[in-house]
């Protein structure tokens, strides 16, 4: 399992243009370790705040991102 380090994190908020319905979440802007690459991989993805909950993280913290079968992400689970 791939070990992310948070480099950055934004808030997102959007209406659906059809429905109206308000979506609101967080970016996360991660980075990890690849023998493919010289320095970091780094990507951006999204979490509804309805799926984080509870859980607070910030900028340096260590996560595993686990995807649902959609592809999307489900969880975030801080290292210890």
């Amino acid at each position: 399992m791939i070990v992310y380090s948070i480099l950055g994190i934004g808030s997102y908020s959007f209406a659906d243009e059809k429905t109206g319905v308000v979506y609101e979440g967080k970016s996360f802007y991660v980075g990890y370790k690849s023998d493919n690459v010289d320095g970091y991989v780094c990507e951006k993805v999204n979490i509804s705040n309805k799926k984080l909950g509870d859980m607070t993280f910030k900028t340096g913290d260590k996560i595993y991102i686990l995807y649902n079968k959609y592809g999307k992400v489900e969880f975030l689970q801080l290292v210890k």
